[in-house]
């Protein structure tokens, strides 16, 4: 077991389905100032999506590790893949570090721009650090061959690791002292949870003036916050269908990301994702 998977399981009980199998995870580790948000997506499994099918975790979550005051909130749309219509209304969640956010999987989500910054960059950004988690209820990691660290992946284990870069899996071993203080990670986490502040937006949408339709996101810096429909968020999913990655390795992010997995019993593998299958 590892840090992560720990915390999977002090989640879990956040929640009443007995039917989840498995959770997928990934991290995402973004310098403050980078304040262009993540762009609105939807959390699928990618294996099955090349191929035709789109599924969803029963649940998604993310969790705030540090960053406080740094990116901007995340929200969540009430709106599926199918939806015609504009969402009604949104979520919006600013990070809180030690907080848990849970939504439905299949909910349109991403990250707002964060504050313009003003002055010059500091020497040493503080970095907003999230770990996303999706619960699934069936086990995705088992559908074809993964790619080591891509979607889906199982977790390595000691003496796994075949290159230095991988050194990282032992900073989430499980120190002694919290192993001693947690016991069983069900009875760590029967404490009353706190509950931060998440406000509701009745307008989630904000139809513009013909003058403005014309204009063009370039592709680069486009976080899908301007669209032309609604369908736009399925055609493109569906665009992804089909195109077959080699072995199905992973596009890596500069940024440093990580994927893994963990079987919510024993150890083992589920998945991870970013644009359309990962991040906030």
């Amino acid at each position: 077991s590892n840090l992560v998977e720990l915390a999977i399981q002090h989640m879990r009980l956040r929640f009443d389905r007995d039917d989840v199998v498995g959770a997928e995870w990934w991290v995402h580790s973004r310098a403050s100032g980078r304040n262009l948000g993540h762009q609105l997506h939807f959390d699928t499994e990618e294996y099955h999506l090349e191929r035709g099918e789109i599924i969803h975790p029963v649940l998604s979550s993310v969790t705030y590790l540090s960053g406080n005051g740094h990116g901007g909130p995340t929200v969540v749309l009430d709106q599926d893949p199918h939806a015609e219509a504009p969402a009604q209304a949104s979520l919006v969640a600013s990070p809180q570090e030690g907080s848990l956010l849970l939504f439905p999987g299949n909910a349109l989500h991403g990250v707002l721009p964060g504050p313009v910054p003003t002055g010059p960059a500091p020497v040493d950004r503080p970095r907003r650090v999230t770990l996303m988690v999706g619960f699934w209820t069936k086990a995705v990691h088992q559908a074809g061959e993964r790619y080591e660290f891509g979607p889906c992946s199982s977790f390595p284990r000691r003496g796994e690791q075949a290159e230095e870069d991988n050194d990282w899996v032992s900073f989430l071993d499980i120190p002694s002292d919290v192993q001693q203080a947690c016991g069983s990670p069900v009875k760590a986490t029967q404490s009353s949870p706190e509950y931060g502040a998440i406000h509701r937006v009745p307008v989630a949408w904000e139809e513009l003036p013909p003058s403005a339709r014309t204009y063009e996101i370039p592709e680069d810096v486009d976080q899908r916050f301007f669209v032309h429909s609604m369908v736009e968020f399925k055609e493109q999913l569906l665009s992804q269908c089909g195109e077959g990655k080699s072995e199905f390795e992973p596009e890596r992010d500069e940024d440093s990301e990580h994927e893994g997995g963990s079987e919510l019993e024993g150890g083992g593998g589920s998945e991870g994702g970013d644009d359309g299958g990962d991040d906030e």
